[in-house]
């Protein structure tokens, strides 16, 4: 040992100088290197656990068994390259950014699916900026999960502090690093193994690849994993389905599903020219005059001339499977209600957060008329598609399905023939739409003028007036579109509300007509609940407002309305309102829609009638109600409108069904994330319910369990889930591969 190195450990064991990091010997700095790796592990691993109790969720082994494999080799790695510099200062501050980034997406994701009951997605950054426009909502949300947030910022905070003196982040050798990312790459393999041993149908293998959906990843193997998925899917894809195999083992009894016990569900068949109306048993009207007998029924299906034969032949790779599967899709038929309400106008409403307490013969007399005069959907969902009213909306408007809130942004550049914007404009029709917020909002100033409306809202549209207050009034919406009511031109107008929007004990509209409600004795007795019934009166209002004016110009009765929620409504009570100001308000959302839906507390968002959701279809030429028990949802609302209106479409490029043809009801049904766990790709038809995290089969009222299980045995679930699959697969591929330019080549 030189005389300056021993003049130095003289130093060190005097106490006149503390030892630095790169004074230590290699030995040494393994060992620190090997603290600071396992710390920072360590702190993932903290982060998932935390995380997973903030969600109210617990920490099954399977969990446990994910989130250890996944967040312990990223510690490592993260551990790895914040040390990669020849300075301990410059490797702290580099690993703090790594902590306190990590941290900041962790807190990010526990805010937004605490409030949209969902995950962001990276694609989400897209439209990043409209979430500033509900800062009041996102500071309450903020402020009632300040707890949690504390905690999982708590390690970056104490590393940035006290890491550099109590958690070296020294310098170590690359044989060091080599082993230590070695090691982290067995974690890692050992983590992806684990995930190919759960391969079942729906199981984890499927959410880990070619089905990812950001809510199950994260509550099936924890954000960490979700993140790197997300961005792997994000920056490189999607992994393509292989559905080159010919699918499960199914026995189709003759005549297919739908009458497999001997009952009849079809839809009732009416007299096209009687819309409405009824015969008597000795073949009379209701008014007693001798009935003609109704003309044939055009049962063809509809579809278009499409040369599928040149397409797959001049196609490979998911384009060429894509072409196939649509090719040899099943198309639903014409029936008698083809064209029932051809040449006649539409008003379609996508009404923010709707649910079927909304709707009160007392409250709202017009709604109600319209929901039991015209179509009475008896079964009619509402799934929660993810990303909020973007998808909801999505989902109406075009038929289709996605999982994310860019859905509108990217459809912007696709072509869109069979939206109704762009349908009914092609008819001869002048179409608008508006929405009494921002009208850039979700980038609908890009898509729904790409769906053939002309677009107005918050910014753009001059001629109109709003009073000030958050959120605007629904009435008012109605009142500034009055004059594109027009009795010379055949009209479609569309609009987005916004009135019945979350957080509704701070919501201006509900404050407004809140004692009114009250003074209903309606039976609700939560605030929570009071407040959202009141905001949405706002739409009763709306509605009123548009009849009155159609009555003046002598254009109701050639009128029809269609009205459909986006989502069922997720965030009822928050802590603020709209003037950030505190409200003394303690019932939580859930015990607010227990008593809107009449429903139990427990599990509530896991409970598949919170899903049910009011569908109006209504004309005032109708003479009188049109029941339909088929299970039908929000993608089967554009398919049955395009049908009414005798338009020309293909119904094997839309993933919805006419609900009147005599197609089998399918209903793919998404829970919100609650607890930790999401529920996603649960089914519904006219026989059972298909839970698809607990993969049990449960008979609908009518059904035995003893004859789901003959189902079950024909492979009816089997079959199902490869359908719901293929929907899945397909409907992503229609909106990110411009599916319909490709086949129209447009």
């Amino acid at each position: 040992m030189n005389n300056n190195l021993r003049s130095r450990e003289n130093e060190y064991q005097n106490g006149a100088v503390r030892r630095r990091p790169r004074d230590k010997d290699q030995g040494e700095r393994v060992v620190d290197g090997i603290i600071h790796a396992g710390a920072i592990a360590l702190m993932m691993f903290y982060l998932e656990i935390v995380f997973r109790i903030a969600s109210g969720g617990s920490v099954g082994s399977t969990f446990f068994v994910y989130i250890t494999l996944f967040s312990l080799p990223t510690g490592i790695i993260m551990s790895l390259i914040g040390t990669m510099t020849f300075d301990e200062l410059a490797n702290h501050i580099i690993t703090s950014i790594f902590l306190a980034i990590t941290s900041l997406y962790f807190c990010v994701q526990l805010v937004y699916s605490k409030f949209f009951q969902d995950f962001f997605y990276w694609d989400q950054l897209l439209v990043a900026g409209d979430v500033t426009a509900f800062w009041r909502e996102i500071l309450a949300c903020v402020w009632e999960n300040a707890f949690w947030l504390i905690l999982m910022l708590a390690p970056a905070v104490l590393y940035i502090i006290f890491g550099k003196k109590y958690l070296t982040p020294v310098v170590t050798s690359w044989v060091f690093k080599g082993v230590g990312f070695a090691l982290a790459l067995v974690i890692f393999m050992a983590g992806s193994g684990f995930v190919s041993m759960h391969s079942d149908d729906l199981g984890d293998a499927y959410y880990y690849k070619e089905g990812f959906i950001m809510s199950e990843a994260a509550s099936r193997f924890g954000i960490i994993a979700a993140l790197r998925l997300d961005t792997q899917y994000t920056i490189f894809g999607r992994p393509e389905a292989d559905f080159t195999d010919d699918g499960p083992e199914v026995t189709v009894p003759d005549g297919g599903w739908d009458n497999l016990f001997g009952e009849e569900t079809d839809p009732p068949i009416t007299d096209p020219s009687n819309p409405g109306g009824s015969t008597t048993g000795d073949g009379t009207t209701d008014g007693g005059t001798v009935a003609p007998p109704p003309p044939p029924v055009d049962t063809s299906p509809n579809v278009m001339n499409i040369d599928y034969r040149s397409l797959i032949a001049n196609s490979s790779g998911g384009l060429k499977s894509a072409h196939e599967w649509f090719s040899q899709r099943e198309p639903t038929n014409k029936n008698a209600y083809t064209g029932m309400f051809k040449g006649k106008n539409l008003i379609c409403i996508t009404v923010e957060g709707w649910a079927p307490a909304a709707i009160n013969p007392t409250l709202t007399p017009t709604l109600y008329k319209m929901k039991n005069e015209g179509f009475v959907f008896e079964n009619y969902y509402c799934s929660n598609w993810g990303g909020s009213t973007a998808t909801g909306e999505y989902a109406v408007m075009t038929g289709n399905f996605y999982s994310s809130s860019s859905c509108l942004k990217k459809s912007a550049s696709n072509y869109m023939p069979f939206v109704l914007g762009n349908m009914m404009s092609s008819l001869g029709y002048k179409s608008d739409g508006f929405h009494n917020h921002t009208y850039t909002y979700y980038s609908r100033d890009k898509s729904h003028p790409n769906f053939g409306y002309g677009w107005h809202g918050v910014g753009n549209w001059n001629e109109a007036t709003f009073t000030s207050a958050w959120p605007k009034s629904d009435r008012e919406l109605a009142v500034n579109s009055l004059s594109y009511i027009t009795a010379d031109k055949p009209f479609h107008l569309y609009y987005m509300t916004v009135s019945g929007h979350a957080y509704h004990t701070g919501n201006r509209q509900a404050n407004k007509h809140k004692d009114y409600v009250r003074s209903l004795n309606l039976g609700y007795t939560t605030n929570g609940a009071i407040c959202y019934v009141a905001s949405q009166y706002e739409v009763e209002l709306m509605v009123q407002e548009l009849c009155a004016e159609l009555e003046r110009k002598g254009e109701l009765e050639n009128t029809v309305f269609v009205m459909a929620p986006d989502h069922y409504p997720y965030s009822i009570v928050g802590k603020t309102n709209d003037k950030n100001q505190a409200v003394d308000d303690d019932e939580g959302t859930m015990a607010a829609l227990a008593e809107l839906y009449g429903l139990p507390v427990e599990n509530i968002f896991l409970n598949f009638d919170l899903y049910r959701a009011p569908l109006i279809i209504w004309s005032a030429s109708m003479k009188a109600p049109i029941k339909v028990d088929k299970v039908c949802s929000a993608i089967d609302v554009l398919p049955t409108v395009l049908n009414l209106f005798g338009a020309e479409y293909d119904s094997r490029l839309i993933m919805g069904r006419d609900i009147l043809s005599d197609s089998d009801g399918f209903v793919i049904l998404n829970c919100s994330n609650s607890s930790g766990i999401s529920s996603s790709n649960n089914w519904i038809t006219k026989y059972g319910i298909y839970n698809a995290s607990t993969k049990t089969f449960l008979p609908r009222a009518g059904y035995t369990q003893e004859q789901i299980n003959t189902l079950v045995s024909m492979g009816y679930v089997d079959a199902h889930n490869d359908l719901l699959k293929k929907m899945r697969t397909y409907s992503n591929y229609i909106l990110e591969k411009d599916y319909y330019g490709k086949v129209f080549g447009k």
